[in-house]
């Protein structure tokens, strides 16, 4: 009776020290062009360029792909911060962390690193699209 009691106690214990396994899905992050002109996009890591693409009027391109259980935007491709730069030297610049202290962000809470504003699912392909308001919208970057 005794052997039964602590196979049966050994066995809960075992059971609820199982596990699921996560699902994983892989998602991939693009950028689109949405305005009437050219821009770069260039993505950091530690102060690192990761990333240099240049998009023409209605070009998308791959950033990054990378799995995990949920979308998380472009942080999930390790990277810390995205410029956007159009050809007259205005754009933007995203940042992981601290975005809210940044005067060069994306206006109306717009950020690359984030899901929600900006982002299209297209089957677990991601688009964040850069607009005509958001290059009319455009800040003087820093040289």
């Amino acid at each position: 009776m005794q052997i039964r009691l602590l196979l049966s106690l050994m066995l809960i214990v075992m059971l609820n020290a199982c596990t699921d396994e996560p699902d994983l899905i892989q998602f991939s992050v693009s950028i689109k062009n949405s305005t009437d002109k050219t821009f770069e996009i260039r993505c950091f890591s530690q102060g690192k360029l990761q990333v240099q693409k240049s998009l023409s009027q209605g070009e998308a391109k791959n950033i990054c792909t990378y799995t995990s259980e949920f979308f998380i935007g472009l942080a999930g491709c390790q990277k810390d911060s995205v410029v956007v730069e159009f050809n007259n030297s205005k754009g933007y610049i995203d940042i992981r962390l601290g975005n809210n202290l940044n005067e060069y962000r994306f206006l109306d809470n717009k950020s690359i690193f984030i899901q929600g504003n900006g982002f299209q699912n297209v089957g677990n392909e991601y688009e964040f699209s850069i607009t005509q308001q958001d290059f009319e919208n455009a800040f003087e970057l820093p040289k």
